[in-house]
């Protein structure tokens, strides 16, 4: 199995490049019965630079943003560059955490 791109702490994708004899797929345990390989250098994303750039003209008008992708570091990271871009309500919400619209 080829994993392509980041997988990051938590997930499927990372128990299988960690070597995890065993994985959860949808509630059910499965034994991993091949080998997995990873190539972390490709994204199938923009990165944080390239987000900025799209999101930055519409700080002036808009009313918040949240981030909710990606580890907790690089999400507070990428919070702060977004303050700076002129964003004022910028949150990262915790698992369960809830905001009135």
């Amino acid at each position: 199995m080829l994993i392509v791109g980041y997988q990051a702490q938590g997930t499927l994708g990372r128990r299988l490049i960690a070597g995890h004899e065993y994985v959860k797929i949808h509630g059910e345990r499965y034994r991993l019965r091949c080998k997995v390989r990873s190539m972390s250098g490709l994204s199938a994303h923009a990165d944080y630079g390239e987000l900025l750039r799209a999101l930055t003209p519409l700080a002036e008008n808009c009313k918040g943003v949240f981030v909710v992708h990606g580890e907790e570091d690089p999400a507070m990271i990428f919070a702060d560059r977004l303050r700076d871009a002129g964003f004022d309500s910028v949150e990262v919400p915790v698992r369960k955490q809830k905001f009135d619209l």
